[in-house]
């Protein structure tokens, strides 16, 4: 899977770039802005995928919650 980017510095033009992932690299990512974007409204033109994450607890990792 590739996610297309645009990278840029204040004042600077930006750069596109692409960030390619594995299925299951793409799948931590998902969960991860899922769970950093809870409790905000999402923008009125977002796509509906804000559902909440299913994961078994044996293999689910939260990296930087206590």
């Amino acid at each position: 899977m590739a996610v297309p980017l645009r990278l840029s510095r204040q004042g600077e033009d930006a750069t596109d770039a692409e960030l390619s992932l594995s299925l299951v690299e793409a799948e931590h990512l998902h969960a991860a802005l899922c769970r950093a974007l809870d409790g905000h409204p999402a923008p009125p033109a977002a796509p509906d995928c804000r559902q909440p994450v299913q994961s078994s607890p044996s293999t689910a990792r939260i990296v930087g919650r206590m």
